[in-house]
């Protein structure tokens, strides 16, 4: 029986703490089926990993299009995300489930501060007390102290390679990655307490980043970060019993 669960926006995350999937057999959630920038989804790759892994598919898993999930953003549709939270809150109905590891917020994408925020709101609204850990999906370090930290023997680190050089659509990155921090890189894995609702301070990075693809045509507008704080508004009234999931 899980006692764990991991909620990740992207499919492909769930590499970056591979040792701990392992270890802990998760009920994982992926908000996405990764197929931003006109790329083929990779759900089929994540559920591979997890299966392998012995962990399980959740309730959430690679249903909602990239795309749609900035649009919805964008277009501020509150009951979209709180409906999201709904159907993710099932797995803390659990009283085994005590632990729940997802995407930090660190100001890079939208989407994986959006499933930081979602995250919150989940263990925020359920009824007894559940800890809430993030790790770094980009930056491979946080401000916050560890509460969790792995330092993968060998073997694990050599099916952590494994599975990341085989996730298909992900093979390039990993060989950048590991060209330039060196395998050994990837063997440590540190959990951190989280501070519900808290986005990183200062201009977030797909700010500016939207602000050139709109420049190059690419993009028709931005997504700032004051639709991420209306956003964890809107997540708080939820998490507070204010705001159902229909309204």
């Amino acid at each position: 029986m899980p006692t764990a669960a991991l909620i990740v926006c992207h499919p492909g995350h769930e590499l970056r703490v591979h040792g701990w999937l392992c270890d802990a057999r998760p009920v994982v959630c992926v908000l996405t089926d990764g197929s931003g920038g006109g790329r083929p989804p990779r759900t089929d790759s994540s559920r591979r990993v997890v299966a392998e892994a012995a962990a399980t598919v959740g309730p959430v898993f690679g249903t909602v299009p990239d795309a749609e999930l900035y649009f919805r953003l964008l277009d501020r549709d509150w009951p979209f995300f709180t409906r999201l939270a709904d159907q993710m809150a099932v797995l803390l109905r659990d009283p085994a489930v005590e632990l729940v590891v997802g995407d930090a917020a660190e100001g890079y994408n939208s989407g994986h501060d959006v499933c930081r925020l979602l995250i919150d709101a989940v263990v925020a609204r359920s009824a007894r007390p559940v800890r809430n850990l993030a790790f770094a999906v980009v930056d491979g370090r946080l401000s916050a102290e560890p509460h969790l930290r792995l330092s993968l023997p060998p073997d694990a680190l050599a099916r952590k390679l494994i599975a990341a050089r085989g996730y298909l659509g992900m093979a390039d990155e990993v060989a950048v990655a590991v060209a330039r921090l060196g395998e050994r890189a990837f063997a440590e894995e540190t959990f951190h307490p989280v501070e519900a609702f808290r986005l990183p301070d200062g201009a977030p990075r797909y700010e500016s980043f939207g602000r050139e693809r709109v420049n190059d045509g690419r993009y028709a507008t931005v997504i700032r970060r004051e639709h991420l704080e209306r956003l964890a508004d809107a997540l708080r009234e939820y998490a507070d019993g204010e705001l159902p999931c229909d309204r």
